[in-house]
């Protein structure tokens, strides 16, 4: 089976003629995170290029207010908010800061600079060793967080900090998913190698990837529109307070060239959901594991019916609950590794590599059926009533009996 790739060009997005690389007067010396060296100004003026700004001026908020938070050395805050959302709150420290809160703010994020990421800092590099060692009781060390686990790096009673690790907990799966009874008595299959194959894939990774990397780390994200309440064909997905905005893509860009303006690598996140892994991807994000990549694109492929019938937000939901199993029933767990946006030369040249292709492709098929050759994984609808409320098919066909029987 031939693989679809993202065709990467070095002009990722397509911006007008006029988009140039201008340098901020107003850039603070203070710290060496990442909006340091930025100004408010500037990066509402990139907002304004991508047209984000007028999305949200479409959808009833016109006088956005850009807060940067860079009382960290290490992980810098970014939300965006409205006039809209302020109005008739208390939303200020006493230091002036904003206090976000889940229902005034319309993009909420926790970044952070990464200027000599070596392949050990690497999640996907450190389960491969693991694996190809044979010790899968080891948890990885260090490891990027990207809406899902704390780095353990920066300063640990910073307010930002504090914020940050909210945050995370708040978007984990709490207990009642955790002690699902789904998971009891069945074994619990994860992203795993042979040692043989691992040791391939880390040759691999050893002789091309960058042996440091400079990244622009995505630690937490949200983007929502408090005001609005979730349609019926658009549940929320996990973690997800309110309906969506609409322009994670456009948000994404601006990231990205504020990226590349500075000689970064890419973008990089380590999706706590599938649902988040799924909508990365179709924005041309790729895992630094290659046979990662075609794990979660064989994961897509058997799941493919599921999405389409059910909705992306179901499907999450299922993985949460233990609902996707593999022919004996046993619940497959999604456990991701790093991602990347590239936005280097070398860094699209090492994933529009030959090997990397090559790689992808073989263990998509390796991980798309099982030895008897049946789609490896599945979801059992009749058996997943808690998830009917996350899809699409079975809130339209409750919507339909309702106004039926009216």
């Amino acid at each position: 089976m031939k693989l679809k790739f993202p065709k990467f060009s070095f002009s990722l997005f397509n911006f007008n003629d006029d988009f140039r690389f201008e340098e901020d007067p107003l850039a603070s010396p203070r710290n060496t995170g990442i909006f340091s060296e930025y100004s408010t100004e500037f990066i509402l003026k990139e907002f304004r290029k991508t047209k984000l700004l007028d999305d949200l001026e479409a959808q009833g908020f016109k006088h956005p207010r850009l807060v940067l938070d860079t009382s960290d050395i290490f992980v810098h805050r970014m939300t965006l908010t409205d006039k809209v959302l302020l109005e008739g709150t208390s939303s200020e420290h006493e230091d002036n800061a904003l206090v976000v809160n889940e229902n005034n703010y319309l993009i909420d994020g926790f970044f952070r600079r990464k200027d000599n990421l070596i392949h050990g800092d690497i999640k996907g590099y450190q389960d491969l060793i693991r694996f190809r060692d044979e010790d899968t009781s080891a948890e990885p060390r260090n490891s990027s967080m990207g809406n899902g686990k704390l780095n353990k790096n920066g300063t640990a009673t910073s307010r930002i900090h504090e914020e940050l690790k909210r945050r995370v907990t708040e978007s984990s799966i709490n207990s009642t998913v955790k002690n699902h009874p789904r998971f009891a008595n069945t074994v619990q299959h994860k992203f795993k190698l042979s040692p043989a194959d691992a040791k391939r894939v880390l040759m691999f990774i050893d002789h091309w990837l960058p042996k440091e990397l400079k990244v622009t780390s995505i630690e937490w994200l949200g983007m929502q529109n408090p005001l609005k309440e979730f349609p019926v064909d658009r549940p929320p997905a996990p973690a997800q307070k309110h309906p969506g905005l609409g322009v994670a893509e456009k948000f994404t860009n601006s990231l990205y060239y504020l990226a590349k303006r500075k000689n970064r690598d890419g973008l990089m996140n380590c999706p706590e959901h599938f649902s988040n892994a799924y909508f990365y991807e179709r924005s041309n994000w790729c895992f630094i594991n290659p046979a990662f990549e075609g794990y979660f694109k064989a994961l897509k492929s058997n799941l493919m019916e599921d999405i389409r019938k059910h909705g992306i937000a179901a499907v999450s939901w299922a993985f949460l609950f233990g609902h996707v199993t593999d022919n004996s029933g046993n619940p497959e767990i999604w456990n991701a590794e790093d991602q990347i946006l590239p936005s280097s030369k070398r860094m699209v040249a090492y994933f529009k590599s030959k090997r990397y292709t090559e790689l992808v492709d073989e263990f998509y098929k390796k991980f798309l059926t099982d030895p008897l050759g049946k789609p490896r994984v599945y979801i059992d609808w009749d058996e997943a009533p808690e998830v009917h409320q996350y899809s699409i098919w079975y809130q339209s066909l409750a919507l339909k009996n309702k106004t039926t029987s009216s």
